[in-house]
């Protein structure tokens, strides 16, 4: 088991610094209250906002998946408004940004939007597959949080990427939340 402050990825045998990559097949998530399943295949590589989350990278080495997860800083408690800042963050983030569709979802219980979106990089096409789940924690004392599991990559390879990514999203899983310090410490 390896710490990653309060992310942990499990069945690896060496501690894993920021941005050093790990072939394991779950990450836990104390602090935010979840864990993952890693796809079989795909490795994971942890940026330096490592607590928040990590990139799994794709076979095709150009598309990949990020999850990440935050406190709620929409200014908003309703999880609609709350995935419209997110997708707006995106259109500001990203060239051309266009949302080809949007649908509500449950994921785990939780209410969540999917949305495919289309941008420019490079001078080539990308698209986006993003899914956004709103876990209100207001009655356990703690702030409400955004969880995304965001496929992006060459609209060329979407097809080939995106059983990855729904893998990913039937992996996410809810896990208590804390009381004062995470339970993996």
């Amino acid at each position: 088991m390896l710490a990653l402050c309060c992310g942990w990825f499990i069945s690896s045998s060496k501690a894993l610094e920021a941005g050093q990559r790990a072939n394991a097949n779950r990450y836990v998530n104390c602090d935010f209250g979840y864990s993952m399943e890693i796809p079989s295949g795909l490795t994971a590589k942890t940026p330096e906002y490592y607590n928040h989350g990590f990139v799994l990278h794709l076979p095709d080495r150009e598309s990949s998946i990020e999850i990440y997860n935050a406190y709620n800083m929409s200014e908003s408690r309703k999880p609609e408004a709350v995935f419209d800042y997110v997708l707006n963050l995106r259109k500001d983030q990203r060239k051309n940004w266009r949302v080809i569709n949007k649908r509500s979802i449950q994921v785990d219980g939780l209410d969540s939007a999917q949305a495919t979106a289309r941008y420019e990089r490079d001078g080539a096409q990308w698209k986006s597959e993003i899914l956004i789940a709103y876990r209100a924690t207001q009655a356990d004392g703690l702030g409400d949080i955004v969880y995304l599991i965001e496929l992006t990559g060459p609209a060329a390879r979407y097809d080939e990427a995106i059983p990855y990514f729904n893998e990913t999203v039937k992996g996410f899983q809810l896990t208590k939340l804390p009381r004062g310090k995470c339970s993996n410490e």
